[in-house]
């Protein structure tokens, strides 16, 4: 496989006549579950950003773990972040409207890294720019949140925000291999 990376994750999914067809940036196919893939060898996913979605996306984390050959290790880690992110996003990016979470997926051979991107239309907010919590104070004298974007960063290789076309892309890499050894 070549070098896929998520380079154009600004573009917006527009709904298609189809009721589960998304199109992304020229993305050439789908699926019933609104999987789709462009000849980057990005796959993108969007669901509604109802936390009832979010088996959705565990189950297409799941096969891609599977299609790719990601570590359980790494799939693991990916998930718990996937969890908060899409949380966080379902509970505060749309907070009196509907509104969808575009993911997309790729693989970087070069770097060896897997990247998720989560781009939604919600209310700006950049989770990076807020401190991390105190961990070393009592638990009463702690401010509220901010514990699950620490995890989030302590899980992956790299996280990273930008606001970009209106939309927020938080986007989360991951190392597959520790030691560099790429998996055929």
């Amino acid at each position: 496989m070549n070098r896929n990376t998520h380079q154009n994750t600004s573009c917006a999914g527009e709904q298609n006549s189809s009721e589960n067809a998304v199109n992304f940036c020229g993305a050439k196919e789908y699926t019933d579950s609104g999987r789709i893939s462009d000849e980057t060898g990005r796959v993108f996913l969007s669901l509604p950003a109802e936390q009832d979605s979010y088996p959705v996306l565990e189950q297409w984390l799941d096969k891609l773990a599977d299609e790719y050959a990601i570590p359980m290790s790494v799939i693991s880690k990916i998930q718990i972040a996937a969890d908060e992110i899409f949380t966080n996003i379902v509970k505060y990016a749309y907070p009196e409207t509907a509104g969808t979470v575009d993911i997309v997926f790729s693989l970087d051979t070069e770097e060896d890294t897997a990247v998720l991107s989560f781009l939604d239309s919600g209310t700006p907010f950049d989770p990076l720019k807020k401190d991390d919590p105190e961990l070393n104070i009592p638990l009463e004298k702690r401010r509220i949140g901010g514990l699950g974007i620490l995890v989030v960063k302590q899980l992956m290789t790299r996280v990273e925000y930008q606001r970009k076309g209106g939309r927020n892309v938080l986007t989360i890499t991951k190392k597959l291999h520790e030691d560099g050894s790429i998996t055929p």
